[in-house]
């Protein structure tokens, strides 16, 4: 599945499969999803994003060529509705901080 976040050139956060990326605070960014379908016709939903978080947090290494793309240890995705997350961090970091004076 494509991802719902990337990170740019710069390494500035862009949506993919999101429609907005919004930092609630420097622990907290919420993800609200593009409404759009799989190829064989199911709906996205924010259930699909998270079973995919759930499970790649469970890999020793998901991003062996970036291991700085993993999420931390202790963060938590959590379903709002049928298109918006939230991902809780464990601490914040100097992106986080950046982030949240300028919303994406």
């Amino acid at each position: 599945m494509e991802e719902p976040v990337r990170a740019d050139r710069e390494g500035g956060l862009i949506p993919s499969l999101a429609k907005e990326i919004k930092w609630l605070n420097e622990h907290t960014m919420q993800i609200r999803l593009h409404v759009t379908n799989f190829h064989y016709g199911q709906q996205l939903s924010a259930a699909n994003v998270k079973y995919s978080f759930d499970e790649v947090q469970k890999w020793d290494a998901p991003h062996p060529p970036g291991t700085w793309m993993n999420f931390p240890e202790g963060t938590t995705c959590t379903i709002i509705n049928s298109n918006t997350l939230l991902f809780e961090f464990p601490q914040a970091d100097g992106y986080s901080s950046i982030m949240n004076q300028m919303q994406v």
